[in-house]
Formats: C-alpha cells, sequence, structure tokens
C-alpha cells in the first residue's frame, strides 16, 4: 500500500534489506492501482521463466477493482508510467546506470530514419488520396 512505502531512503545501503527499502522508496508517488500493477505483473510468483501477461493483469484487475473497466491499453499504459517513475528513482540513488549518451552518429541516423518515415507517410496519404 503507498502509506506504508519508506518515507525516507537510506543514504548508503549496507544489505539487501536496505536496498529493498529504497526500491521501495523509489515507488512513492504511485497510485493504488499502479501499485497493483506492479506486484500483479512482478510479484513473488512472476519472477520465473513466465511472466504474467497484460491480459492476465487486466481479467485480475477487472476482478481487483469491480468498479473500473480495465482495458489491455490502459494496462500497458499505467504499466509504463510506474515504470518511469520507479526508473527515476533509481537512478536518483545510482542504482541504475543513467541514459547513456548518444553519439552524434547515433543522432544523426535517428534524424535520417524519423525523416524517412515522415516522407514515406507523406507520400502514402498523398496516394490515398
Amino acid at each position: 500500500m503507498a502509506d506504508e512505502l519508506p518515507a525516507d531512503v537510506c543514504t548508503v545501503a549496507a544489505n539487501a534489506i536496505d536496498d529493498y527499502q529504497s526500491i521501495g522508496w523509489c515507488m512513492r508517488g504511485l497510485d493504488e492501482i499502479s501499485l497493483w500493477l506492479l506486484s500483479e505483473l512482478y510479484g513473488p510468483t512472476c519472477f520465473g521463466v513466465r511472466r504474467r501477461t497484460f491480459s492476465h493483469a487486466c481479467k485480475a484487475g477487472r476482478l481487483e477493482f469491480p468498479d473500473r473497466e480495465f482495458r489491455l491499453r490502459e494496462v500497458g499504459i499505467v504499466h509504463e508510467h510506474a515504470l518511469g517513475v520507479v526508473k527515476r528513482g533509481l537512478r536518483r540513488l545510482d542504482m541504475i546506470p543513467g541514459c547513456p549518451r548518444q553519439s552524434a552518429h547515433d543522432r544523426r541516423r535517428r534524424i535520417r530514419t524519423v525523416g524517412k518515415r515522415a516522407h514515406l507517410q507523406g507520400s502514402r496519404a498523398a496516394n490515398r488520396g
């Protein structure tokens, strides 16, 4: 539950319990549904070969929160948001590395690819019209 998450983070993680509390701190700010979804997808029984799917989580969400009509798209959006919040917290604590810097070559290649896509979409739209 959100009110059970640690209010402060350990400054120096000395053991696995400190790490666990730090990860809990990174989840502060998530609402009840986001926390539930993360536990549904990554809970104690889900760190095996097969993780629960979004469709399983969607079905479970309809049972857990009968007043909400869960849709698969909403599960994906909530999942992406929740992981983003946790990832930013973990980066703040230096528990995971920051974003790698892109080289100038990678940026140019990405810009060319995006430009090609835009050109192709424009020509497809013109052909339909």
